[in-house]
């Protein structure tokens, strides 16, 4: 069967969509006792299916081949870019005009001053957040959604709809937390989609953001 025929089949549809309950709820449950456990079993149902039908992580937009150079610089220079805005300016419109508390981080209060919590955070934010965030939302979620919807706007939409979910994923930050979250993801994606759907380009984005977030948090900026 090729594969454009078992995208339209039911059990295509049933393991993506289960594979997205599972990347979705299973972060949040504690069913591993291990920090970041959860990612293991994720990724490996997202590489099962993607076997299954006949495709890879390289669908998605992830390859050792379709690696560029030029994605550590622009997600460097994006990275500063969105930190300075959330800072001095999403952040203060979420909090002066629309009267919602500071994002819940009390989870990371821990590396505030300490050099080897910060030193693990920033690892968890490349490995977790560059590598597996990106590619179960903007890679596996984003290019289900479009081939769900298909049509002109299909790129448009799953766009917005992957963040969507992406903002939602994130909702143990209080509502500010997942609006950045939200717009963050926005970020890293539109830069992805701008340079032929390269993964890559998010992974050093958001890797680069976190450690910059990250450090900031450390020293109590």
């Amino acid at each position: 069967m090729q594969l454009a025929a078992m995208q339209r089949s039911v059990p295509y549809h049933a393991s993506t969509v289960l594979v997205l309950l599972l990347a979705i709820v299973f972060p949040h449950i504690g069913l591993i006792p291990l920090p970041f456990g959860y990612t293991v079993p994720v990724l490996l149902a997202i590489w099962w299916v993607l076997k299954k039908y006949g495709e890879s992580f390289a669908d998605l937009g992830l390859s050792v081949s379709n690696f560029k150079l030029g994605a550590v610089g622009q997600g460097l220079i994006s990275a500063v870019l969105l930190f300075v805005v959330f800072q001095y300016v999403v952040a203060p419109v979420l909090s002066n005009w629309l009267g919602l508390p500071a994002a819940n981080l009390q989870d990371f209060d821990f590396i505030k001053g300490n050099k080897a919590g910060l030193l693990f955070v920033v690892l968890m934010g490349w490995l977790v957040g560059g590598f597996y965030e990106e590619l179960v939302f903007h890679g596996y979620l984003f290019t289900r959604i479009e081939n769900w919807l298909g049509g002109s706007k299909a790129v448009l939409l799953s766009w917005l709809l992957s963040n969507l979910v992406f903002g939602a994923y994130h909702w143990q930050l209080g509502w500010s937390g997942a609006i950045q979250a939200g717009l963050a993801g926005l970020a890293y994606h539109g830069l992805v989609i701008r340079n032929q759907r390269n993964l890559w380009y998010a992974f050093f984005f958001h890797g680069f953001y976190d450690t910059i977030a990250l450090t900031a948090l450390y020293f109590e900026y």
